[in-house]
């Protein structure tokens, strides 16, 4: 049910969903530790400062690498779907703090949504091209994930100033 005070359409009616963004963290991180643990045990890697990407060079840890990074591309691409959907369904409940940028509001949602999506298709890059084996598409692909990512965060700190917030 609806918290008493909460206009309808607000996130608060979504539940679980909160735990997307935790759940990437936790894949993401412990996949990196694991693919980092077990490269030093195998001596495929040093265990001082390594790159990201070096975590995931040998075998077995390239596997692992290729899955995790698979898997927080997809549950990226998830919640920065989920977050496009119900800034759309806030905005439409409620009035922004200058209904004159509606159009600016949805230029920005739409825009990190792209970027969002951008940003994971280039980690499934970064976890599906080794670096040994092709190191342009390899980087091509941080490229792509890490201003993918600074883009939507830019783009969700403009559509925060648009956005009123939530009255409970």
């Amino acid at each position: 049910g609806m918290e008493e005070g909460v206009k309808a359409g607000a996130p608060a009616q979504c539940g679980c969903l909160w735990l997307l963004p935790c759940a990437f963290f936790i894949i993401s991180t412990g996949g990196f530790m694991t693919t980092f643990t077990i490269g030093v045990t195998w001596e495929n890697i040093s265990p001082f400062f390594p790159f990201v990407s070096e975590t995931g060079e040998g075998v077995p840890e390239n596997f692992i690498f290729a899955f995790v990074m698979n898997g927080a591309s997809c549950l990226g691409a998830i919640i920065f779907l989920l977050r496009f959907l119900l800034l759309n369904q806030w905005v439409e409940s409620h009035p922004l703090r200058r209904p004159t940028l509606a159009g600016a509001f949805r230029l920005c949602n739409q825009a990190s949504l792209l970027c969002g999506l951008v940003a994971c298709f280039g980690g499934a890059m970064v976890g599906n091209i080794e670096e040994s084996r092709s190191s342009n598409g390899h980087f091509i692909g941080v490229l792509f994930c890490f201003f993918g990512y600074l883009l939507h965060m830019w783009l969700q700190s403009a559509i925060d100033l648009l956005v009123p917030p939530i009255q409970r």
